[in-house]
C-alpha cells in the first residue's frame, strides 16, 4: 500500500456549505457546533467535558503558555474534532490553529496527533493517539554499584553521608534507596530502632525542667547505696591517677571493686599520698 503525503493545513477539494451547520463526529459521541454570535467553537464530549470558546465577546482570556502535553482523553477529542471536519469537507487551513487555541496547546502537538491518526488509517490500523510516554517518562533511576560498600569497614558506613561517599552518589539518592528498600538499615545499641517498648517509654518522658529535676531526684533517692559508693570510689581513683601523671587520661583504674566487695574490704574513701599532693600544688602555683 502506498501512502501519499498529506498536508495538514491543505484546503478541502470542495465546499458543500456545511460551515455554519452542526457537524457530528461518528466516534466517541463528540459534537462540534458553531455559534454565529460567538464566532468560535465549543466542543462538548459525552461525560460532561466542555471546552469554552476563547473569543467570547466582552470577555478577555488571560494569556496562557501553550501546552506541549495533552492527556489521552484530550488527544482523542482533538482527533475526533479534526476527523469530523475532514469528513464534512470543512477542514480549513486554520483548523489546527483553532483547535490548538481551544486546548491552549502548541500547534505542533495538534499536527502530530492528526498526522499519527492519518498514518494509522492509511495502514488499516485502529486509531490510537494516546501518549507514548507511559512508563518511560520522568527522572531516570541512577545506577548504583552496591558491591562498593563491602570494600569499606562497617565503622565507615554507619551514616547516610559516609555511605553516599563510598557509593559516589548524593545523600538524597541514598536516602531514597533506603525508603525503597534497596538498602537495609543496621541498628545497634547506640542507634537502635524505635520499637514498641521505646514508644511506650516516650509517653513518660519529662516535658519541663522541673520534671527533669524531680525525676533525677527520685532516681537518686531510689538508687542503691552500694552502687553509689562504687561510683564515688571510681571517681576518687581516677583523680589520683590523673594527679600522678600530672594531667591527661593515659591511665587505667587499678582498683578491683568486685573482688574487694566480695571480701568485704571495699573502702568508703581513698587517701592521696603526700608526695603526689605536694607535686600537684607546686604545678598549680607555676601555672598561676
Amino acid at each position: 500500500m502506498v501512502i501519499r503525503p498529506f498536508d495538514l493545513n491543505a484546503p478541502p477539494d470542495d465546499d458543500d456549505g456545511l460551515g455554519d451547520e452542526a457537524v457530528a463526529g461518528e466516534q466517541g459521541g463528540v459534537h462540534v457546533t458553531q455559534d454565529e454570535d460567538v464566532g468560535g467553537e465549543a466542543i462538548v464530549v459525552d461525560g460532561g467535558v466542555h471546552v469554552a470558546p476563547d473569543d467570547v465577546e466582552g470577555h478577555q482570556q488571560p494569556e496562557r503558555r501553550a501546552r506541549k502535553w495533552l492527556t489521552d482523553h484530550e488527544r482523542y477529542v482533538v482527533y475526533i474534532t479534526l476527523e469530523a471536519r475532514y469528513k464534512a469537507r470543512t477542514f480549513k487551513r486554520s483548523s489546527t490553529k483553532e483547535i490548538a487555541d481551544l486546548f491552549h496547546a502548541d500547534i505542533r502537538v495538534i499536527q502530530r496527533i492528526w498526522k499519527q491518526a492519518r498514518q494509522q488509517i492509511g495502514l488499516g490500523q485502529d486509531v490510537d493517539v494516546s501518549n507514548k510516554r507511559k512508563g518511560r517518562c520522568g527522572v531516570k533511576i541512577i545506577e548504583i554499584d552496591y558491591s562498593l560498600h563491602t570494600t569499606a569497614p562497617r565503622n565507615r558506613r554507619c551514616s547516610l553521608r559516609s555511605l553516599a561517599k563510598i557509593l559516589n552518589v548524593s545523600v538524597a539518592t541514598v536516602h531514597k534507596r533506603v525508603k525503597l528498600g534497596y538498602i537495609r538499615r543496621h541498628s545497634n545499641t547506640l542507634k537502635p530502632h524505635l520499637q514498641e517498648n521505646k514508644r511506650q517509654r516516650l509517653q513518660f518522658c519529662p516535658t519541663s525542667l522541673g520534671d527533669i529535676i524531680q525525676a533525677v531526684h527520685e532516681e537518686f533517692e531510689g538508687y542503691e547505696v552500694s552502687k553509689i559508693n562504687r561510683v564515688f570510689l571510681t571517681l576518687q581513683t581516677c583523680m589520683n591517677e590523673v594527679m600522678k601523671i600530672q594531667g591527661g587520661n593515659r591511665y587505667k583504674i587499678p582498683m578491683n571493686k568486685d573482688g574487694l566487695e566480695r571480701e568485704a574490704r571495699l573502702p568508703s574513701s581513698l587517701a592521696c599520698s603526700a608526695s603526689v599532693y605536694e607535686r600537684v600544688v607546686a604545678n598549680l602555683q607555676l601555672v598561676e
